[in-house]
């Protein structure tokens, strides 16, 4: 994640998403990166479907496949019955933040060590 004083500085750098809060049928929840269309306008159908799944997915149980024949994403209805999920009331996002993405996920200076890395200064 990127603080929002840097995106100018890191625009060529970093990809604009959406985090999406899943959780899969064992009770583990994740955070899931799908991107936005980027602003050059240069979508793809990965994507598309990755952004078309995580809506589905509002409403019920879907399961996504990589189909590169298609060169994107097959999203699945589960079966009829299947429960709700249950999700944990103890978990904020900041707690999802650090589990899913690590110490130090906050990008919030230029000499953030991710930074460095990216530009060969690290």
């Amino acid at each position: 994640m990127v603080a929002p004083p840097l995106v100018p500085e890191l625009t060529n750098e970093i990809t604009f998403v959406t985090l999406y809060t899943v959780i899969d049928r064992h009770g583990v929840v994740s955070l899931w990166p799908v991107p936005l269309p980027p602003p050059d306008g240069k979508d793809n159908e990965w994507w598309k479907s990755a952004r078309d799944a995580a809506e589905r997915a509002m409403t019920s149980w879907r399961r996504i496949t990589s189909n590169r024949q298609l060169g994107a994403y097959e999203i699945w209805t589960a079966p009829p019955g299947m429960p709700e999920p249950e999700w944990p009331e103890d978990k904020t996002l900041r707690d999802l933040l650090k589990v899913g993405l690590g110490p130090g996920y906050l990008v919030d200076s230029l000499e953030h060590p991710l930074i460095k890395r990216l530009r060969g200064f690290a």
